[in-house]
């Protein structure tokens, strides 16, 4: 399931996609997926990776998908999932909200605005004789509209400061800063107030017939800006938790396309995309009087990583995985499982822990096609929402018997529901819900369809395995669905790999033309000189691939195989048990090499179970290199050649040969399948 599906299908299907269906979408999507899916399993088979590549798991198979709905039942019973409507991430190219996993950090050019409200009511501050203003700052002038409030910091000195025809309120400490940036000159007067002395205080919206409270807030600093942050709760999770305290009103007058509507109360404005309206609202400010400064600045903006557009906050209703609040909450028991999970490297436990404890809560919905759905039903009359975890489960049960989540849209409300009743107004009739679950999700709750299901798996798995930058998505996604659900995490250990960059450090890009096909690869060298160069890097870090490497990689493969063509051409005449000696009756030199050979197993073994792969490469490299190639062989070949073919020290040669044969075979089986 997900986006990248659904929209190949979208672009496929052009002006078609307006009469398309939404069932004709999903199995269009279905076969799609299957594609891909034979592809990748074509590109793993050959670069010798082990798996039941007859019967792999896919997140939309009918079972899979039933036991993600089962999943999703047992954490809404335990009531650790709510519907509320707050700011979330929003794609407005895809029209779906997004969760952390989703975002990616890019530049982006953004206005840097300051702006004044005006203090009410007037005549208190007539002190001054002048117009009296707090200033704020902002580089998302779109969300001005939503303005409802402004935030100080409870602990922070503020002070008036005279700017010629205007008293201007803001932080004492940010005067300099400010002045710079508007170019006003800014006296002081001596008037100051501790933030938490403002509390309450009403100042006038820059453009709409509306008050914005001042409100205290941790989250002000004093890194940039003025000290007083504009309060918009419908476009900032700050700005809504702050809402939540003081009861303000959630206004988000933006939809899914990312266009103003008409609650923008602004008739110019409406419909107008957000970021082309940010020049429009900047000139109103302009001629209003209210712009006290305006610059653009480059900064690092969250992005979509599928369409790759700047994100907006929107708040909308969407079911949200609750991480405080319950007793135990999902945050503390996915936190103290950490202490039963072993990291490899050890560095993923502090990022990884700090992911989880500044995480917000997980919103699981999304407003997409190709997916498993939310089953939930909404009253006809009155829309109260029916959340019932036995009518999942007959849901489920439908889609396990049947064609998966196709059977959850084929089937009216009442096939699921019964003679169920509204417990708000007493309706019968009732309508599906169309939300479908995050991905995420999906991958997340393979401990259940997956780990619990087969026979020779085991929950919680001895390893997950994953790179760097799923600390933020499928380990983390899985650990709290895993902890929501069963209280447990779904892994005994987390082993994390870095990427493949170019020899300059760069990320890989086809628009650089620096990338290294693992495809191309395997054509020209083989499947084992990448799984070798694979190996014999540290995979904690990232990691530069060259044509040089590869040829490097090469030269030691070559050095493997040579070895053991040297090994099975001196074995020819010899049979085993017959001719094996044991260990008291070999000569001096063979007793050293079978003693090394006992040495390096022990290394091999101990790096292998610390998955040191690089560490274990590296004995075996030096121990052919070396022991083997430069030492051990080349002092036997007079013995082997020219020695009585059957005599005993022959023999004991061969018989340390057969040894150093079978057991370096089986030490490098794990990286050199096809060998």
């Amino acid at each position: 399931h997900g986006l990248p599906i659904e929209q190949n299908i979208i672009k496929r299907l052009n002006e078609k996609k307006q009469t398309a269906t939404d069932a004709e979408i999903r199995q269009m999507c279905r076969v799609e997926a299957g594609t891909w899916v034979e592809k990748q399993k074509e590109q793993f088979v050959r670069l010798g990776i082990l798996g039941d590549w007859q019967k792999p798991y896919l997140t939309m198979n009918p079972r899979y998908e039933a036991d993600e709905i089962r999943e999703l039942a047992r954490i809404f019973e335990r009531g650790s999932i709510y519907r509320g409507e707050k700011p979330v991430y929003w794609c407005w190219a895809l029209q779906t909200a997004l969760a952390e996993a989703e975002i990616e950090y890019h530049p982006h050019k953004s206005p840097s605005i300051y702006v004044k409200f005006p203090v009410l009511p007037a005549k208190a501050w007539a002190q001054w004789s002048k117009p009296v203003s707090l200033v704020i700052w902002t580089t998302t002038p779109w969300t001005l509209p939503a303005n409802v409030a402004l935030a100080v910091h409870p602990d922070f000195v503020y002070e008036a400061f005279d700017a010629g025809t205007e008293i201007l309120i803001l932080a004492r400490d940010l005067k300099d800063a400010v002045s710079n940036d508007t170019d006003l000159r800014l006296q002081g007067t001596g008037v100051t107030w501790r933030g938490s002395d403002l509390e309450h205080l009403k100042t006038s919206h820059p453009f709409l017939p509306r008050e914005s409270v001042i409100v205290l807030g941790d989250h002000v600093t004093l890194d940039a800006g003025s000290g007083i942050v504009h309060t918009a709760p419908g476009h900032g999770q700050e700005d809504y938790l702050v809402g939540l305290k003081y009861k303000l009103p959630v206004l988000s007058p933006v939809d899914e396309k990312g266009q103003f509507t008409k609650d923008v109360q602004w008739p110019e404005w409406e419909g107008l995309n957000v970021f082309k309206a940010n020049p429009r609202i900047i000139e109103h400010l302009r001629q209003t009087g209210h712009l006290l400064g305006f610059k653009e600045i480059e900064h690092s903006y969250p992005h979509c990583w599928r369409s790759k557009t700047p994100l907006i906050f929107r708040a909308t209703p969407q079911w949200f995985l609750r991480m405080d609040g319950d007793k135990p909450s999902v945050r503390g028991m996915a936190l103290n499982s950490f202490k039963d999970i072993r990291f490899y490297p050890a560095w993923g436990e502090q990022r990884f822990r700090a992911m989880i404890e500044n995480r917000p809560d997980w919103c699981l919905s999304r407003q997409r096609i190709w997916g498993v759905p939310i089953p939930v039903f909404y009253c006809s009359e009155c829309r109260k929402v029916v959340a019932d975890p036995e009518i999942m489960r007959k849901v489920a049960a439908a889609m396990e018997q049947e064609d998966g989540i196709e059977a959850y849209f084929r089937h009216p409300p009442e096939h699921f529901m019964g003679p169920h009743r509204c417990g708000e107004c007493g309706g019968k009739q009732f309508v599906r819900g169309k939300d479908i679950l995050d991905v995420w999700f999906d991958s997340g709750t393979c401990f259940a369809a997956v780990q619990k299901r087969e026979e020779l798996l085991r929950f919680p798995a001895d390893i997950y395995i994953e790179g760097s930058d799923q600390h933020r998505g499928w380990f983390q996604t899985s650990l709290l669905a895993s902890i929501a659900s069963s209280q447990q995490s779904p892994f005994k250990a987390l082993v994390t790999h870095g990427f493949v960059l170019d020899p300059q450090g760069r990320k890989m890009s086809k628009s650089l033309g620096n990338v290294v096909d693992p495809a191309d690869v395997n054509k020209r060298y083989g499947a084992e000189i990448l799984r070798l160069w694979a190996a014999s890097e540290d995979f904690g870090k990232d990691l530069g691939c060259s044509e040089e490497n590869l040829k490097q990689i090469s030269e030691v493969y070559r050095r493997f195989r040579n070895t053991f063509r040297f090994l099975l051409g001196n074995l020819y005449d010899f049979s085993v048990p017959k001719d094996i000696l044991p260990v008291t009756r070999l000569h001096p030199l063979d007793r050293w090499a079978w003693a090394r050979l006992q040495e390096i197993v022990g290394k091999v073994k101990m790096h292998f179970d610390n998955y040191d792969f690089h560490r274990a490469y590296q004995e075996l490299n030096n121990y052919f290199t070396i022991d083997l190639s430069a030492t051990y062989l080349d002092i036997l070949k007079d013995r082997l050649y020219t020695w009585r073919a059957d005599g005993e020290e022959r023999r004991s040669s061969q018989t340390v040969l057969y040894e150093i044969l079978h057991v370096s075979m089986r030490l490098l089986a794990p990286i050199l399948s096809f060998l």
